[in-house]
């Protein structure tokens, strides 16, 4: 028996989706099933029967179209071995009995849908403009997408708690900060950083499963996302000092120099710091006239030395001939890092790249008492909620900052 899938084009509906049936024959008549399914033709494969990756949750779509014609047949067999006659009539009865009633009765748990959709959100996302940038999500912030997703089938693994759109409530929520918190390596902001991503793609396919019939309550709304980072994460001004002064091997203070150039200059360590050249140094402002990769928004940094923070002295250390700074892979400096920390006795944070633009941030606001305004446009953060959490305080405290 041969089950087609059938898009009927002639009952297109405004917003271009058609419904979807399937035929076949019994006795040489034509029986035709309607799936209460509807698809958007735009993304319709009718080679394969089935949606395109463009198409929205085309996952699921493609499973609930398969394991339809699939019952068709199995129900055809059942109904020739014991003998059930009329054949189309049992069909039909046992079809609406399984799809009809089940689409107004089902959860999404029950067609399994929470993370198919949720890789669906993120190529959702993928597609997008940023309203800031002009230009696509950064490759970052969809990695930062898929390592929520990672995050929550580890809890699933971990906890055997079964995670669906229906049920993610207070209980859930109490949880997954329980499993959060009885990890090694912890924090609040990344925490807050997934339930956030979290609310985000709920609130994305709860519009979604509505399209679909099937209606979810927002027991998520009242989540609580850690607005700050819990714990020190830059270096106070006597460790920068002695890091400075520590003896070092030839190979650990070439690292040193990368590191407190970074720091002296606040930049992300790959996207802007290592794009710094000799001619973007301005010595009679006593600048350094940079621009950012990603947006080419002009940058201004400070080319003066102090105590804590030496641009000048380290920037002309580290270029080449050619007036660049020579690559040296994040991998291979935060490595180096560890031994340095080691020989310097810091042992209070674990020292990384991100500490150093982290560092200058912090140092020039709570030591300097420097605008963060200013800071912010050094750093490249866009909002005073951003830069609130980047600096680990509460955003209400942080706006005391702008009142100086």
């Amino acid at each position: 028996m041969n089950v087609v899938i059938l898009v009927e084009n002639s009952k297109v509906n405004k917003k271009g989706f058609a419904p979807v049936s399937y035929q076949f024959y019994i006795s040489g008549s034509a029986v035709k099933i309607a799936s209460g399914e509807s698809v958007d033709i735009r993304y319709w494969d009718k080679e394969k029967s089935e949606c395109t990756r463009l198409h929205a949750n085309y996952q699921y779509l493609n499973a609930i179209i398969k394991n339809q014609a699939n019952f068709i047949v199995s129900e055809y067999l059942r109904a020739k071995a014991v003998g059930i006659e009329p054949i189309e009539k049992h069909i039909k009865t046992e079809f609406q009995l399984k799809y009809t009633t089940a689409k107004t009765k089902a959860s999404p748990s029950d067609k399994n849908l929470f993370f198919d959709m949720f890789d669906e959100w993120v190529v959702y996302k993928s597609s997008l403009v940023s309203q800031t940038t002009d230009e696509q999500i950064s490759e970052a912030t969809i990695k930062s997408y898929k390592a929520c997703i990672n995050y929550f089938k580890a809890f699933q693994e971990a906890t055997n708690v079964k995670l669906s759109h229906s049920n993610i409530d207070d209980e859930i929520y109490a949880k997954i900060s329980q499993w959060h918190n009885s990890k090694a390596k912890s924090s609040a902001n990344t925490f807050g950083k997934y339930m956030k991503i979290l609310k985000q793609y709920l609130n994305w396919s709860k519009k979604k499963l509505k399209a679909k019939g099937i209606t979810i309550e927002n027991t998520w709304e009242d989540f609580y996302c850690p607005d700050k980072y819990m714990g020190a994460d830059y270096l106070r001004p006597e460790e920068i000092k002695l890091l400075y002064t520590v003896d070092l091997s030839p190979g650990l203070d070439r690292t040193r120099k990368y590191f407190l150039a970074q720091m002296s200059t606040g930049q992300h360590y790959e996207e802007s710091f290592l794009h710094i050249c000799k001619k973007m140094l301005n010595y009679e402002n006593r600048i350094i006239q940079h621009q950012r990769i990603k947006t080419s928004e002009p940058v201004i940094i400070p080319l003066v030395d102090d105590e804590l923070f030496k641009p000048n002295e380290l920037l002309n250390a580290l270029f080449d001939e050619n007036g660049n700074i020579p690559p040296l892979s994040i991998s291979t400096i935060n490595f180096n890092l560890v031994h340095i920390a080691k020989v310097a006795g810091i042992d209070r944070i674990k020292l990384t790249t991100k500490v150093a633009r982290k560092t200058f941030a912090s140092i020039q606001v709570f030591y300097y008492k420097k605008q963060p305004r200013i800071i912010m446009q050094i750093t490249g953060h866009k909002s005073e909620s951003e830069f609130a959490r980047y600096l680990g305080v509460d955003v209400q405290d942080f706006a005391k900052l702008f009142e100086g």
